[in-house]
């Protein structure tokens, strides 16, 4: 596996489809890191990403299968991603995640998916929350979406260990007149404790945490203490 970081190089088509950032340019920006594998529009998504904003144009981190290569548009930065993990060391941690919730529905074969922070948002309404109450009742119930997803991915996470920000909902357009993609992310940080380093590494780091990883969501980035 490789990790690597990626730039925008400046140029004039480049900076009109940042400038602009409609939703069907957002689905083009995704599209571009495509463009650094061969034959990448033809095989299946085997790498995870995340933008991060450092300046007019971005920069995205990536976790990916194959190695990148820079083309006139991106530049690469790529290492060899190796880990040497231990049961009960502790990480810091970032994570972009799209967290949904799946419940069954009556009279329906499949489970209807839920934002999570909209649903608590809902019920937090419902039962008469306002104000500060109200966002905590949305916080709580995200921070619990990653909890509950830890063991399988490997880890032991503790509510106090750790902070969520940056609620956004995205709506993105492959192309004029076709369907619109909407989901939400949100930013997560703090300490984790690996439990099972085996199942961190091919999971949580190498697979990623959580729905819509090819728009962004789902790359865990940890470094250690």
């Amino acid at each position: 596996m490789y990790l690597s970081r990626i730039r925008v190089l400046p140029g004039p088509e480049l900076f009109e489809l940042f400038k602009t950032n409609n939703s069907e340019n957002g689905y083009a920006v995704h599209q571009l890191l495509w463009n650094l594998f061969p034959n990448g529009g033809e095989k299946k998504r085997d790498f995870l990403f995340r933008e991060n904003k450092e300046s007019e144009f971005p920069c995205f981190y990536m976790v990916s299968k194959d190695e990148p290569v820079a083309n006139s548009a991106l530049s690469v930065e790529c290492k060899e991603y190796k880990l040497v993990l231990k049961k009960g060391d502790r990480l810091h941690f970032s994570l972009v995640a799209n967290p949904v919730i799946a419940r069954k529905k009556e009279g329906k074969k499949h489970s209807e998916k839920h934002d999570v922070w909209m649903d608590a948002k809902k019920k937090a309404k419902d039962s008469g929350l306002q104000g500060g109450d109200l966002y905590k009742a949305c916080e709580d119930a995200t921070k619990e979406w990653l909890v509950n997803r830890s063991t399988n991915n490997g880890f032991s996470i503790k509510l106090e260990d750790f902070v969520i920000d940056g609620y956004l909902q995205h709506n993105l357009r492959k192309m004029r007149g076709g369907k619109e993609i909407r989901f939400s992310s949100i930013y997560f940080y703090g300490l984790l404790e690996v439990s099972d380093p085996e199942i961190f590494v091919e999971k949580a780091l190498f697979k990623g945490i959580g729905p819509a990883k090819a728009f962004g969501c789902g790359l865990l980035l940890v470094k250690q203490i």
